[in-house]
């Protein structure tokens, strides 16, 4: 049995949010696996709070031969809207959102 809560409408659409945005990248099959199973591990505030063996588990991957396409896949959920998705902490989600803002102002 599962024994984690299902998930508020508001981490609902924040799941379909990312999910969508998702669907325009080009990604490789096995890739956008990896960025689902890592969006659908996603907490209620957007947080990946997970271990990163239990995305591979969940992807049938082993975590230490397969780091690197795991590892890829979180940093390309963290550069999804909104800022800071994907942090596993509140001090990586602020520097996550500061980077990003960064960037926007070097843009301009």
């Amino acid at each position: 049995m599962n024994s984690k809560p299902l998930p508020t409408t508001d981490a609902r659409q924040l799941h379909a949010h990312l999910h969508a945005q998702t669907e325009c990248l080009p990604l490789p099959e096995p890739e956008r696996t990896l960025v689902g199973t890592i969006i659908d591990l996603l907490d209620d505030d957007g947080y990946f709070r997970q271990d990163l063996a239990d995305v591979a588990a969940r992807a049938g991957l082993d975590a230490e031969h397969d780091f690197f396409e795991i590892n890829t896949a979180l940093r390309l959920v963290q550069s999804l809207q909104p800022a800071g998705v994907g942090a596993r902490t509140l001090a990586e989600s602020v520097l996550l959102q500061m980077r990003r803002a960064a960037r926007r102002q070097g843009a301009r």
